[in-house]
Order: C-alpha cells, then structure tokens, then sequence
C-alpha cells in the first residue's frame, strides 16, 4: 500500500428547517482513482446516506436533511489508508 494521502476534510453545517441539516465539505487527494466520502452512523453502520465518489484530486461532497445525531465521515480510496472523522448534528 502507498503512504497515507493528505486529506482534508471539512464539514459545514448548514440549516434546512426541520427536516435535517446539510454536511458538505471538501476532499483533497493526490494520484488517481475514485475517492469515496460515507456518512455512516456513530458505530460504523450505514446511515441510508448513498455515498459521494469523485475521481478528481479534490471534490466537494454534500449530504442532505441529516437528522440529529453522531455520525462518522469515512473517507476510502483503493491502496490508501481510510480516514474516519466524527461529527455531531443537534
């Protein structure tokens, strides 16, 4: 496997009335191949969020009406190390 890419991963909150919030933030790679952005749930389990890829070195990922919780962004890409990054909506 190669060294761990530098990834930047920013998460913006923004309201959207009642129903959730929006997360969408930013993900900054190097080399080339499909970059995978999960919001899963705060165990590790899938939230019913379908997944954000690109396959540019950055690319910005949006999930929508995202209710009141602890989750985990997860941040994969083949023969890279995946990054795991907590966040909290009230």
């Amino acid at each position: 496997t190669r060294p761990a890419d530098k990834a930047t991963v920013k998460a913006l909150f923004k309201p959207e009335g009642t129903a959730g919030v929006t997360i969408s933030g930013k993900v900054t790679s190097f080399g080339t191949g499909t970059t995978t952005v999960e919001l899963l749930d705060e165990n590790g389990n899938d939230a019913d969020f379908t997944p954000c890829t690109g396959t540019e070195t950055e690319f910005t990922y949006t999930f929508t009406n995202v209710p009141a919780g602890d989750y985990i962004i997860r941040v994969m890409k083949a023969n890279h190390v995946t990054r795991d990054y907590k966040v909290s909506v009230e």
